[in-house]
């Protein structure tokens, strides 16, 4: 049972102070206290507990983000390693992990109050730079981690390595380096392929390979994946595309065995394929088609049903 929440938000974003408002009285009258990050509490005014953005996960039972998914992958960032989950509010164009809608809000925060939720453990990728036999650069995501090369029209001579083992060297634009999460967003696009969230495994997605026969790997739980950079002028290597660093000719990139998880707070009403048909328009027809067509198969078994009787 959730007790006490923290929100943290997009300020940007129109009309976000007035639902963060909407969303501390629904709380209070849930009696859940209300923990917010000082630009909220300066915006709303009023008696509100204020943390330091990075200090709200461990002062509360479950953060919300209000924003996009920009928002809510920042706050996976704040959460780092701590077991605090994450409920996203979607005020943002797409949605997918902050996959709560406004008007879901007061649904969405009793059920917190009456414990009627779902946890679920989420992999993140995490990435060190090793340089000169330093490391000089480490991020963790929830999505993935990208390299390309910025603003420079030149391609990567990129060499990757599972578990020691060469496996390729080829010139690509860059890599994508995906979660199961993260494999419906940079890489989806990039032609990689969509992974069931709740698996403990790695998108290896190469970004326009100048050689056919390279295509995206998926990797299961336990590899190091490493990739060196043979030449690389002007690269950058970024996190969610949040966090970023510059990268060097002779750089190697190591992917880790573990990652601290992320937790996933669910409302159980929807799960991935209805969130993939929902958003992205997967499946090729509108959701509404694929129901009407479900519903006509439906009636052609209780015809034929009917006839045999």
């Amino acid at each position: 049972m959730i007790h006490r929440i923290g929100l943290i938000a997009n300020l940007d974003k129109p009309d976000v102070v007035e639902v963060l408002g909407e969303a501390h009285r629904m709380a209070q009258a849930e009696g859940i206290e209300v923990v917010v990050e000082p630009a909220i509490a300066a915006a709303l005014g009023g008696d509100l507990r204020a943390v330091e953005p990075e200090q709200i996960a461990d002062a509360v039972d479950v953060m919300l983000s209000f924003g996009g998914d920009g928002t809510f992958l920042r706050g996976a960032r704040l959460v780092g390693e701590s077991s605090t989950p994450l409920l996203g509010i979607n005020m943002g164009s797409l949605g997918f992990l902050a996959e709560v809608r406004v008007e879901e809000l007061a649904d969405a925060i009793g059920a917190l109050r009456r414990g009627e939720y779902l946890l679920e453990k989420r992999r993140r990728v995490g990435a060190e730079i090793h340089r000169d036999g330093e490391v000089v650069f480490a991020v963790d995501a929830l999505n993935d981690v990208a390299l390309n090369m910025g603003p420079s029209a030149r391609a990567m001579d990129l060499e990757i390595s599972v578990d020691g083992i060469c496996i390729g060297r080829y010139l690509a634009d860059g890599m994508i380096v995906a979660s199961p999460t993260g494999s419906t967003a940079y890489n989806l696009s990039a032609g990689g392929p969509i992974v069931e969230a709740s698996m403990d495994a790695l998108v290896v997605n190469p970004i326009c390979p100048h050689t056919l026969g390279v295509r995206p790997l998926i990797l299961g739980p336990g590899r190091v994946v490493e990739l060196r950079l043979h030449e690389c002028e002007h690269g950058r290597i970024t996190g969610d595309g949040q966090v970023s660093a510059e990268l060097a000719s002779g750089d190697r990139i190591v992917f880790p065995r573990e990652q601290s998880p992320c937790y996933f707070l669910r409302l159980p009403r929807r799960n991935l394929f209805q969130i993939i048909q929902e958003k992205l328009r997967w499946g090729g027809l509108p959701r509404n088609h694929l129901e009407q067509g479900g519903k006509r198969a439906s009636d052609r078994d209780q015809s034929a049903s009917d006839r045999e009787n």
